[in-house]
Parts: structure tokens; C-alpha cells; sequence
């Protein structure tokens, strides 16, 4: 399991300097207190590609996503996005798939490279997400 876990680290962190991508430091509340990296690639006219890996301290010790997120709106100074994708919770010889849907706010606290982000894995069962992130 270790040989995995780095593995795919280890290729996500290349990945993300062969391709350009914005990496981000995210933690907060998904099925228990999860840290993580999250990658996004910004495809122009409000949309971009999205994907990462958490720890977490829930039932399952690994989460992984990827999906999109395509601006809303904005709410003052905070720009508001909407993030869909799919999230896989892995470990204890378990595996759950599911779709994530989640509300992005972006420059919170006036700091530009600071995001929130709020919202639902349906999973089974289905578990809510508040996380808090900074961009590198």
C-alpha cells in the first residue's frame, strides 16, 4: 500500500510540472478531517480541469477526484464557482465511487490565492465537504 501511495504522489507532482498546473494545499471536513493537494489546469472562458488526492481519518484512509469547475457568478470580491466531478474513496478493503458537486469561493479573507469549498459527495452514503485551500 505504501509502494502505491507514492507512487501515484509521485506522478501526480510530475504531472502537474509537465503540464503547467496550478497546484493547491486544500484541508478541512470530508468524511473526517482530509488533507490533500488538489491540480487545476484553467481552460479559459471560466472553466478549467481539476484533480488531486486527500488523506483522510475517516473509514477510508484515501480519497481521489477529477472534474471541472465552470464560474458562476460573483459575490462581491469573491468570484463564485461551481466544481462537478467524480471522487473515489479507497483503503480498508473498501472502495466507494461516486459524483461530488460543490460550490467554489475563490479571494475569501481579501487573499487572492485562498479558496473555500463547499458541497456533497454522493457517495454511498452520500458525506458533505467543507474544505479550506490555498494556491501555490
Amino acid at each position: 500500500m505504501k509502494k502505491v501511495i507514492v507512487m501515484l504522489v509521485s506522478v501526480i507532482v510530475l504531472a502537474s510540472g509537465s503540464f503547467a498546473l496550478q497546484p493547491a494545499m486544500v484541508g478541512g471536513i470530508r468524511d473526517g478531517a482530509a488533507l490533500g493537494l488538489i491540480f487545476q489546469e484553467y481552460l479559459g472562458s471560466g472553466a478549467s480541469l481539476r484533480f488531486g488526492m486527500e488523506a483522510n481519518t475517516g473509514r477510508n484512509p484515501m480519497i481521489a477526484f477529477a472534474g471541472g469547475k465552470f464560474a458562476l457568478s460573483s459575490m462581491g470580491r469573491m468570484p463564485l464557482s461551481l466544481g462537478l466531478g467524480i471522487v473515489g474513496y479507497f483503503g480498508n478493503n473498501d472502495t466507494k465511487a461516486g459524483l461530488a458537486l460543490s460550490f467554489v469561493f475563490d479571494n475569501v479573507f481579501g487573499r487572492p490565492p485562498m479558496f473555500v469549498e463547499a458541497g456533497i459527495d454522493i457517495v454511498d452514503p452520500a458525506k458533505i465537504q467543507v474544505q479550506l485551500g490555498y494556491k501555490f
